[in-house]
């Protein structure tokens, strides 16, 4: 396929005289499409997806599946897309999910077009929101789940997307995954109205009738934030948890080097814990930056286990949970492990940092209902941001990891001489990424899981090495694999 569109380039560059025409313009043939003006558009284009410029190839795409300029070929549309697709173009993913969708190019395939939805959407493409929205709201291709879809919907009305707008209105007028409010039904369809939404100016005309003129101060409602749109499980007000994010190292004047992710993560895990674990946000012991004084006035110490953790736990009735992300760290020789607090110094781990022995001793002496202790952290003394500790060579020393203490569930980032990978823009983690998104329900679903309503730590195994292994590997050139260690009595 791919030979037969570059011939099918080269045949048009000929035709149009661009074999020896200088350097294309990206920036013109975007206007120039805009334009309509698809022949100025293709001159430009067409040497620029020679070289595998990903937004032209996004834009041939689009004049292929649909005709502009160029005789209409879905097959070839399919090709530039997914090639625009695999280089991060959002624009191109959406429009090759809905050329799976409709089986335009290439053979009917959902599970796919869902798939580049989601690749999109997470790039905050309003278009595919929407169509995760309404997989969601309608149900079929997606478990049929209102307060997803109301979440993807908030998504893209957030961004003006008018369709959004319109299902907002439409849910806050039915009520369901939110209270049911006719005035805040009134506002959304007044704004998707506005961008020429027929259904939505239908609905506000009948709402306006039923419940008169309604003034701009009361009909204006706060704007939907989809962060704010979230479902909370049953409330658990005896579990705890512990909460770090170690990223800002420099702040202490030390040579480690930060952990760029690190506060986001933390961020994300206390707001995963509370939304959708049931924890009160007074349970939730929360650290950035935290010191080794810190540190051992939660977990304790050698000497004594008995720390704030200990302290706020009622025994066999607590379900506890404890994250860290920030440096982990292996002792010089390669002993043991340490966590690295923020005012740790990396060429005396053994003095300043935190024994990850200490730690799991200490938790097993909890006498908690349950404990699951999440590490977003390597061991291995590299990481993405540099070394932690000092070395005369680029030779990484594997540390020796603490056997898991029975009845405590440990997941980790990777294994003990691995690095764990951010995003590549340094957003967030790639394991705490994906552990919250399968968490979340994605790792049960298929291939994954069985699509049961509840996610096996089997199942998360499965989502986080088909997605965080996948693009440590993928972004990184790097083996990084999760390990999830459960034991009982």
């Amino acid at each position: 396929m791919r030979a037969s569109i570059r011939i099918a380039l080269l045949s048009l560059a000929l035709t149009v005289g661009l074999v020896t025409a200088s350097p294309a313009d990206y920036r013109a043939g975007k206007e120039a499409y805009r334009a309509k003006n698809y022949a100025a558009a293709l001159r430009e284009f067409l040497p620029l997806v020679e070289q595998a410029h990903p937004n032209a190839m996004s834009y041939l795409g689009l004049m292929y599946e649909f005709g502009q300029g160029v005789i209409k070929d879905h097959a070839k549309a399919v090709e530039l897309h997914r090639r625009a697709a695999i280089g991060g173009v959002a624009l191109s993913q959406f429009r090759l999910g809905r050329l799976f969708m409709k089986g335009l190019g290439i053979a009917f395939n959902p599970d796919m077009a869902i798939m580049w939805y989601r690749e999109a959407a997470a790039q905050g493409h309003a278009n595919s929101q929407y169509e995760l929205g309404r997989e969601n709201y309608f149900g079929g291709r997606l478990p049929l789940d209102q307060h997803k879809a109301l979440d993807w919907f908030a998504k893209g009305a957030a961004q003006d997307h008018a369709r959004s707008q319109y299902m907002v209105g439409r849910i806050y007028e039915t009520g369901g995954p939110v209270r049911q409010d006719s005035m805040m039904a009134i506002e959304w369809y007044r704004k998707a109205a506005a961008h020429g939404v027929k259904k939505a100016a239908d609905k506000l005309k009948m709402l306006l009738a039923i419940h008169g003129p309604i003034s701009p101060k009361s009909a204006t409602a706060p704007v939907v934030q989809p962060k704010k749109i979230v479902v909370t499980s049953v409330a658990k007000p005896n579990d705890i948890a512990v909460v770090i994010g170690n990223g800002d190292y420099g702040k202490f004047g030390k040579d480690i080097p930060n952990v760029v992710p690190a506060h986001a993560d933390a961020d994300a895990f206390r707001k995963w814990l509370i939304d959708s674990k049931g924890l009160r946000e007074g349970n939730v012991i929360f650290l950035k930056d935290a010191t080794s004084a810190q540190i051992e006035s939660v977990f304790g110490n050698e000497r004594s286990h008995k720390g704030q953790l200990f302290n706020w736990t009622k025994a066999n009735k607590s379900n506890i949970y404890v994250y860290y992300a920030g440096h982990g760290a292996p002792a010089s020789d390669g002993g043991s492990a340490f966590l690295v607090p923020a005012d740790a110094t990396a060429s005396s781990i053994e003095l300043t940092g935190y024994p990850l022995a200490t730690l799991y001793e200490n938790l097993k002496k909890i006498p908690a209902k349950s404990i699951t202790l999440v590490l977003e952290s390597c061991f291995s003394g590299a990481s993405q941001g540099g070394y932690v500790i000092n070395r005369t060579s680029g030779i990484l020393v594997t540390a020796k990891i603490p056997r898991a203490p029975r009845n405590i569930t440990i997941i980790s980032a990777g294994k003990a001489d691995q690095v764990a990978s951010w995003e590549k823009d340094d957003s967030h983690s790639l394991f705490t990424k994906y552990f919250l998104l399968g968490m979340g329900g994605e790792a049960d679903k298929s291939p994954h899981g069985n699509g049961d309503g509840k996610v096996a730590y089997a199942e998360l195994g499965k989502y986080l090495d088909g997605t965080m292994t996948y693009y440590a590997r993928r972004y990184y050139g790097r083996d990084q694999h999760a390990q999830i260690v459960t034991t009982t009595q």
